[in-house]
């Protein structure tokens, strides 16, 4: 399957192009940049090491009690992309010659990405340049460059300039916070070396005295040097007219987090590389690949002759690259695409990009989770700081653990990240019942996060509530009793009572015991009866709806048009709030439910990625498929077609997790409480739906849809709840069941 583009050569899509074509192999991410460069104001030159960041200070004009001092940066390192053809002296690119042609391509099934570019000099010459790129998923230090310089005109002499450039800095955010940093230098002055088949940068970073070490070498040979802060290699060619000539640039990237002797392991990659042909990289690329070919599959006819599959498989390409390799790291917001929100990870891993990996890969979903746990001690003093003595609160945007945001109302305030986690280790124990897992690493994150609301809650005239927080809509903040949080807490607490009680835990008081119990029992769940609606907050009906349909587009996303207090003061949401805890949860009556997504739906602005794929999923729960499929295609599109208008800053990790959920738990209906159970339908135009989903530890189970029927093949004997019923489901049998008729 192959995702392309053609003749995108406007500067915005230059620069949405640079995400969309980036290449991750879950240590190592490329910016999709032109090899040649492009002379562009806003183009965003990246590579970057997952795990590898830098501090700076926080600047605040006004510095309250308690706000975080530190801030964190994924770094840019050094820049090893750039191959650039001297034709009569001159570069081969956009400020010297004309760019005829250009295509793109992703070969997802392959693992590798491709741009073929055509090129008229002023002078006449037409040059073909074709570079494939491949973040390799085995040897995870490898970044390769398959290059192909051919001459469309007549034999040409041109001179081939490989570089490593090693003073880069980052991208410095000046209008939009979301899209970077306020700091660009994050790197100390490179270290270069040169032999004769190859060349090396080392660098560290300034404050947290990280080592990184990258090298380029080729597949022939090349004359290296150093000029400034690059290590510079030419070759001369001699290129016949229709005769391409190729040739390949190795990079590996090393870091002092992961490797000990730097220098020592690039040798070794160099040794490797001159026994091992090109050929056998792609094989092994592809072979990589194989698991998550054959289960993240999803075929659909939903009469776009492939194109929505296409976009589908590219979302969950690049949020399987993206996944951390050890549990030291996560998923940041923009994976290694970009350094929107400075590499941070937040709660979008556990609700949004979880249960894709719980589907497909579960050693890749329990790193996810013990990556949170490793947090606990980080989290203990997070909890201190907020004025907590007991528990544990987790950060909202970080990477190593510490908090980091700078703006408490829309950070700190959203102590729901303790729920989410707690909500995501709860349906991972449910759908793999790992016992061990659930004493050791589950448990103690439920009974540290609950320690903290155990001390924030105020009890009053036998009611629970949970004061000056803010939930999953970053537009109303510092509320009472919003409904996400509570609700959830409640459901962790009840889980948690539970478990208590079964596994006899120590350190557990009678006296605590029965105080998560009252507080999971009674805390406060706003309800209006006149609308029949769970209020978001208890103050929202109280304040003024915003008019969202005479709100103009060039004043959206709101936050970067109008002070928060305007916002703050009016009924709108940036993204689902109760609506996501029924999503959730689907604790409520249908009634309920459905008179709050109707009265929540016209009030939100989906000014964030994370909004269409929640409101597809409820649509689709409540069986309004019609508009489910509407926000569904927002949801798959969303990167590919730079919906959000920030794409050239990374790609939307927790969208593209939420193109799968949609698919899942909307449209299929999938849910895990101590069984899995489904309810298969598709949208009117939607003819057929094929897709492996996860029904316990050992079965994986296909499942087959269309208006008439589903059929399920599970790879071992399995029960689960299809249309209300429990079905055997027998190892290798396909088992038909006919579509019950829609209300």
């Amino acid at each position: 399957m192959i995702f392309e583009r053609h003749d995108r050569t406007r500067t915005h899509d230059i620069l949405v192009d640079e995400t969309l074509f980036v290449t991750q192999n879950r240590y190592l991410g490329v910016r999709g940049n032109f090899e040649e460069g492009v002379p562009l104001s806003g183009s965003i030159r990246g590579t970057y090491v997952n795990g590898v960041y830098e501090t700076h200070p926080i600047v605040y004009a006004e510095k309250v009690y308690g706000d975080p001092e530190i801030g964190q940066t994924i770094v840019n390192v050094p820049d090893a992309q750039t191959i650039v053809v001297m034709v009569e002296g001159r570069p081969l690119d956009l400020a010297h010659a004309e760019l005829e042609s250009l295509t793109r391509r992703y070969h997802l099934e392959d693992g590798f990405a491709e741009r073929i570019a055509v090129y008229c000099t002023t002078s006449g010459h037409r040059l073909r340049l074709t570079y494939k790129r491949m973040a390799h998923l085995k040897r995870t230090n490898l970044f390769v460059i398959d290059a192909s310089i051919e001459s469309l005109t007549h034999d040409l002499d041109v001179e081939i300039v490989s570089k490593l450039q090693g003073d880069v800095r980052n991208y410095e955010a000046k209008d939009d916070s979301r899209a970077g940093s306020m700091y660009a230098e994050k790197l100390d002055t490179p270290k270069l070396q040169v032999r004769e088949d190859a060349g090396h940068v080392r660098v560290k970073t300034r404050n947290t005295q990280f080592e990184l070490f990258v090298g380029i070498t080729h597949d022939t040979p090349f004359s290296y040097r150093i000029e400034g802060s690059s290590v510079i290699a030419t070759k001369p060619v001699r290129l016949k007219k229709n005769t391409p000539f190729h040739f390949q640039k190795y990079v590996g990237t090393y870091d002092s987090i992961h490797h000990i002797q730097l220098e020592m392991a690039f040798d070794d990659l160099c040794n490797q590389l001159k026994f091992t042909s090109l050929k056998q990289l792609y094989t092994e690329q592809k072979a990589a690949l194989a698991s998550f070919n054959q289960l993240a599959r999803v075929s659909l006819d939903d009469g776009t002759d492939r194109k929505t599959e296409t976009m589908i498989r590219y979302n969950l390409y690049q949020l399987y690259t993206a996944a951390p390799l050890t549990s030291d790291t996560s998923i940041p917001a923009k994976g290694l695409s970009g350094e929107g929100y400075e590499g941070h990870i937040f709660w979008d891993t556990e609700i949004y990009l979880l249960p894709f990996f719980m589907h497909i890969e579960q050693e890749t979903a329990e790193r996810l989770l013990e990556y949170r746990y490793q947090q606990l001690p980080r989290a203990r003093i997070e909890a201190k700081r907020l004025g907590v003595d007991e528990g544990a609160k987790f950060a909202w945007r970080t990477i190593n653990g510490a908090e980091t945001s700078g703006y408490y109302p829309a950070g700190s305030a959203q102590y729901h990240i303790n729920c989410d986690i707690a909500y995501a280790m709860i349906k991972y124990w449910q759908l793999f019942q790992d016992g061990k897992h659930l004493k050791e690493k589950i448990m103690p994150v439920l009974l540290e996060t609950a320690r903290f609301f155990k001390q924030v809650v105020h009890e009053q005239n036998g009611v629970y509530h949970l004061h000056h927080v803010t939930g999953p809509d970053e537009y109303s903040a510092l509320i009472d009793n919003n409904y996400y949080t509570n609700s959830l807490l409640k459901y962790q607490l009840t889980f948690l009572v539970e478990k208590l009680e079964a596994l006899k835990t120590p350190g557990v008081s009678l006296e605590e015991h029965n105080q998560f119990k009252a507080i999971a029992k009674r805390i406060r769940l706003p309800y209006d009866d006149t609308l029949d609606i769970d209020l978001q907050d208890e103050q929202f009906l109280s304040r003024k709806p915003w008019n969202i349909e005479t709100t103009p587009e060039t004043m959206r996303p709101l936050i970067l048009h109008y002070h928060p207090l305007v916002i703050y003061r009016h009924q709108v949401l940036k993204q689902p709030d109760t609506i996501l805890s029924h999503m959730l949860l689907q604790d409520r009556p249908t009634s309920v439910m459905r008179n709050s997504y109707a009265f929540y739906e016209k009030q939100t602005t989906h000014d964030s990625s994370l909004s269409y794929c929640v409101h597809a999923i409820q649509a689709a729960r409540l069986g309004d498929l019609d508009t489910a499929q509407k926000y569904f295609d927002y949801t798959a599109r969303l990167d590919v077609d730079n919906v959000q208008k920030n794409t050239q800053h990374g790609l939307h990790m927790a969208n593209m997790g939420g193109t799968h959920l949609v698919l899942t738990k909307g449209f299929l209906g999938y849910t895990i409480d101590e069984q899995v159970s489904l309810w298969p339908k598709l949208p009117a135009s939607w003819r057929h739906l094929n897709m492996v989903i996860r029904l316990d530890a050992k079965t994986l189970c296909t499942v087959d849809v269309t208006h008439a029927r589903t059929v399920l093949t599970a790879d071992h004997d399995a029960t689960c709840h299809v249309y209300g019923q429990a079905i055997q489901l027998k190892q290798h049998e396909p088992c038909t069941l006919k579509q019950p008729l829609r209300e």
